[in-house]
């Protein structure tokens, strides 16, 4: 999968009210859905009746239907693993499985819902060193109970990924700044000539390396 190509394709368009049939014929829930910002899929919280909280996650068609197992794989390993962080938990439909689908015409998606996480953005609050602490060693518990965790598309494609940064000079012919380009250029070069050829010596192992204040 071009990893370009999986964030610039057209996020699934689902109204409420198919993805309200599908939670109930599914999962025997209903509530209130609100729509969530979302990179490439499309996202709902869910609010019973009861006051439990859901993510309902539809899959972008553009993606690798493995990424999605790949990311609900590494949320049951750290279940099982008892992680020491809170995270989402996958939901199990009425019959017992991990994720369900919906149609968009011909085009499936994969669809699954996870537990809701209280709490409140870094961006809201201040950001004190204990707090930056708590933050970092959070990831860091993570991490560790994601030590072991292997999956068939670990190794996918990622624009952030570091070991990827070469595939980003393609992008460079964007930058309209023909001095500030070179520059960019030139550090692409560093990396190629120095960094690069250590990462066979290096440690490997699956992070959540997403972690930001929002």
């Amino acid at each position: 999968m071009d990893p370009l190509g999986a964030i610039t394709a057209r996020p699934p368009l689902f109204s409420e009210a198919d993805i309200a049939l599908l939670v109930e014929a599914e999962y025997a829930l209903g509530g209130e859905l609100c729509p969530l910002l979302s990179e490439r899929d499309q996202n709902f919280s869910l609010t019973t009746s009861d006051g439990d909280r859901y993510v309902v996650k539809i899959a972008s068609a553009a993606e690798d239907r493995n990424t999605a197992n790949f990311q609900i794989q590494g949320l049951l390993h750290l279940e099982a693993r008892g992680c020491r962080v809170a995270v989402p938990k996958i939901q199990q439909t009425l019959g017992g499985a991990s994720t369900t689908t919906i149609l968009d015409g011909q085009t499936e998606h994969i669809v699954r819902l996870v537990s809701y996480l209280p709490g409140q953005l870094a961006t809201d609050v201040s950001l004190t060193p204990a707090l930056m602490h708590s933050i970092g060693q959070s990831v860091a518990y993570l991490d560790i109970a994601l030590s072991d965790f292997e999956h068939d598309v670990d190794q996918q494609p990622l624009l952030w990924d570091m070991q990827r940064a070469p595939y980003l000079i393609s992008l460079t012919t964007h930058i309209a700044d023909g001095s500030l380009r070179q520059t960019v250029l030139a550090c692409f070069e560093d990396f190629q000539q120095i960094v690069e050829p250590q990462f066979a010596t290096m440690r490997q192992q699956v992070i959540h390396s997403d972690v930001h204040p929002g």
